[in-house]
């Protein structure tokens, strides 16, 4: 009777263990997905603001800035240039990041940024939300290019 006393007792102690183990490894598990996630988030957040901060202080973005590229286009001798997908005239005078969700596979994002600013020949300040697609390629977060122009002039409220 002592033997299948202490076998019980073993296979207690066995089962407690393997489950303590399974508990304890699903955790860490869960916390470097929160990790990435936090991770992930944290990159792109300080992209999109190093991103309109150049915008403000009214520089086009350059690849050598920070994290991410800008858009290839072309010159009017048909060579590729880097430029930036916001016309230049279009003078950012304040931003403020409203909305940063990353996707799921932590690849892709989407940004509400809200802008302050000027057109020339309209007198005054103009506001918009816009929502912007970024995605993380190579280890860094590029912004998607979109008609932004259309939509700053089209949609612009005065400020």
């Amino acid at each position: 009777m002592k033997y299948d006393s202490l076998t019980r007792r073993g296979s207690a102690l066995a089962g407690s263990l393997l489950f303590l183990f399974l508990i304890v490894t699903a955790q860490l598990g869960c916390e470097s997905e929160g990790d990435r996630e936090q991770e992930a988030y944290d990159s792109l957040k300080a992209c999109v603001n190093a991103y309109w901060q150049a915008r403000v202080e009214g520089r086009a973005w350059q690849d050598t800035d920070t994290c991410c590229g800008s858009v290839e286009g072309s010159d009017s001798d048909g060579k590729s240039s880097r430029r930036d997908p916001v016309a230049l005239e279009i003078a950012i005078e304040r931003f403020e990041i409203r909305d940063l969700k990353v996707k799921r596979d932590l690849k892709r994002a989407e940004v509400k940024v809200w802008l302050e600013y000027t057109i020339p020949l309209i007198p005054t300040s103009l506001t918009n939300v816009v929502t912007e697609r970024w995605e993380l390629r190579d280890g860094a977060w590029h912004r998607i290019p979109s008609n932004l122009n259309a939509i700053l002039v089209g949609a612009g409220r005065p400020g």
